[in-house]
Parts: structure tokens; sequence; C-alpha cells
């Protein structure tokens, strides 16, 4: 991958992680259970790790990071969410977490950061979350929680 595509890559990654940071962020401060509302709290700390780890791979290449804006499918899911209800939203998020689990096996950088098998964490989760288990909710340990990045 010549270090045009490579950034290109770490743009959409770190694009991708702020947009999921902002969906979970949403879900936590609308959920009422209060388990739940941790869940996505979790893992909305999780998505925002990950878009740092992406910024400090963009800011040591020394590339700008662009203007950042959520997407329509970001801004529709948490417009439905304000008006229905996270859960109106939830059985959105279990495909599309299934489909991401995979979009880090095959980045080096990421798979030495240990996003691969965070993702899968998450897909995980939010599997049993959305099959109505009660393991969901006590799988939410498995969203380490680590604190945020400070990139000055």
């Amino acid at each position: 991958m010549t270090d045009t595509n490579k950034l290109a890559q770490y743009v959409a990654n770190w694009q991708d992680e702020r947009n999921g940071a902002a969906l979970y962020r949403a879900l936590a401060e609308l959920e009422p259970n209060p388990q739940l509302k941790s869940v996505y709290h979790r893992l909305g700390e999780a998505e925002e790790r990950h878009s740092c780890f992406w910024e400090a791979k963009l800011r040591t290449a020394r590339h700008p990071l662009p203007p950042f804006r959520l997407t329509w499918r970001t801004r529709t899911l948490i417009l439905l969410a304000r008006r229905l209800g996270p859960a109106f939203v939830l059985p959105n998020l279990e495909p599309l977490e299934q489909l991401d689990r995979h979009k880090y096996d095959r980045q080096p950088e990421a798979q030495a950061g240990g996003l691969p098998q965070q993702e899968h964490s998450h897909a995980r989760l939010l599997q049993a979350i959305t099959g109505g288990s009660r393991a969901g909710l006590e799988g939410s340990r498995m969203v380490k929680t680590l604190g945020s990045c400070n990139l000055g």
C-alpha cells in the first residue's frame, strides 16, 4: 500500500471511529436503562480511543486532520434515537458492528494496537444485547475503559 493510500485509510478509520463515538454517546445520553446507558457510554469511550489511535498515526505522518462531520447515517440514527428511542436503532447497529468487526483484520497498524480484538468484542456485545440476552449487559465488562487520548 502506498503512503497516500495508507494515509487515506487512516483518515477513513479516524472518521468512522469518530462517528461511532458520537452515536454511542448519543445513545448513552438517551438510554433510560442504567445498565445499557453504561454499555453505550463505554462503547463510545472505546470508539473515541480508536479515533485517537488513528489521529496519532496521522499526526505522526504530519498529515492534517480534515474537518470532521457526522455522516448522514450517523445523523439519521441519532435523530431516530431521539425521536423513537435507542431501542429503535439498536437492531440497525448490530449488523453494522458485525460488518465492522473485520475492518482492521488486514491493517498491520490496527493489529499492533489490538483494534481487531476490540472490534470483535463490540460486535459480540451488541449481538448479545440485541438477542435479548442478559449476557449482553454482563458482557459490558468486555469493553475496557482506558480513558481518552490527549494528543494536544
